[in-house]
């Protein structure tokens, strides 16, 4: 995800697809959910830093309309 600057705020799941023909027209910060490693599952485990106690994990609303 971008600002309107282009200037990259985010990533979406690698699994996430828009529906087809459709553009996003607005996003805002639905909420803020705090993450700590007892919380994530033994596959993901390697990917987070050991070191790190919590992180923040932002999780959109992303507002679609057919694509022009």
């Amino acid at each position: 995800m971008c600002d309107a600057q282009g200037v990259d705020i985010g990533a979406l799941s690698q699994h996430f697809e828009p529906e087809t023909d459709m553009h996003c027209i607005e996003a805002r910060v639905a909420a803020i959910h705090v993450r700590r490693p007892k919380d994530v599952a033994e596959a993901y485990k390697s990917r987070i830093n050991a070191q790190c106690e919590s992180w923040e994990m932002v999780v959109p609303e992303l507002v679609y309309a057919p694509g022009s």
